[in-house]
């Protein structure tokens, strides 16, 4: 199972199962399901999507973060 959503909150106690999309505000030229479909028709390779998306995705190494942590 997988969770899509633009508000990294929702799936935030599932983060393995989360998806990140881009809000969308009624763009003609908007292309997030695009680029969803394509990020799922290359996890489907995978056994496990969740094992997809942390290698992907990354959001447990951006979760752990620290404010101090980041460069700017």
């Amino acid at each position: 199972m997988i969770i899509v959503d633009n508000l990294a909150h929702s799936f935030g106690f599932q983060i393995d199962n989360g998806v990140p999309i881009l809000e969308f505000h009624d763009d003609k030229n908007d292309k997030e399901l695009k680029y969803l479909c394509n990020y799922l028709i290359e996890g489907c390779t995978f056994e496990d999507l969740r094992e997809y998306n942390r290698k992907k995705l990354k959001l447990n190494e951006l979760a752990e973060l620290k404010i101090e942590d980041i460069e700017i």
